[in-house]
């Protein structure tokens, strides 16, 4: 769970991204490096986290003095060649030890872009991963309504029982099982 201060310094970040890189008509640029950097995040949380070597390297990084810490990250950037604007975004956050904000914006990063481009999201959560059948005719639905500008987040949620619940702009369409034995309960209380 984010607490406050990290949500609101990761929305006050994002959206200084963001806006820096429209203005600087480098959204598709920037776009393409934060992809390339939650590659590396991905990487490094899934394959290393655990090892004895991902933890000794930590270490010395953690007690290592920001100015070398910057001059490391510094020449990362450099070897993959990411743009000078997202670079000098990494730079501030991690002069500024706002560092942390880095690997939630790269985590939540494909929904802002998406949002600021002007697609909407759809969220589903069901019991179990849906079939492709089944996503694909959820789209349906959805562009017959909607138009065909959004993004699906899909969530698994063992607590609604069976069907799913869709939230798109305003709306929220509950079909989960858990939600009907709720009215079920609640009718016959009231007939009680």
């Amino acid at each position: 769970m984010i607490n406050l201060e990290l949500e609101r310094d990761l929305k006050k970040y994002s959206t200084a991204l963001l806006d820096l890189a429209k203005s600087q008509n480098l959204l598709e640029q920037v776009n393409s490096d934060m992809q390339v950097i939650a590659d590396v995040f991905a990487k490094i949380y899934s394959s290393k986290r655990n090892s004895e070597e991902y933890q000794e390297i930590a270490k010395k990084f953690l007690v290592t003095s920001n100015a070398k810490q910057v001059e490391i990250i510094k020449n990362i950037l450099v070897e993959l060649k990411i743009n000078r604007l997202v670079s000098n975004f990494v730079m501030l956050l991690l002069v500024s030890k706002k560092i942390t904000i880095l690997r939630h914006l790269v985590n939540s990063w494909d929904a802002l872009f998406l949002t600021y481009s002007g697609y909407f999201k759809v969220e589903i959560s069901s019991v179990i991963p849906l079939s492709d059948e089944q996503e694909s005719k959820i789209k349906e639905i959805i562009i017959k309504a909607h138009g065909d500008n959004f993004f699906l987040e899909k969530t698994i949620d063992a607590t609604l029982l069976g069907g799913l619940i869709i939230r798109l702009k305003n709306q929220v369409i509950d079909d989960s099982l858990a939600s009907k034995i709720k009215k079920i309960e609640n009718n016959v209380r009231g007939n009680i």
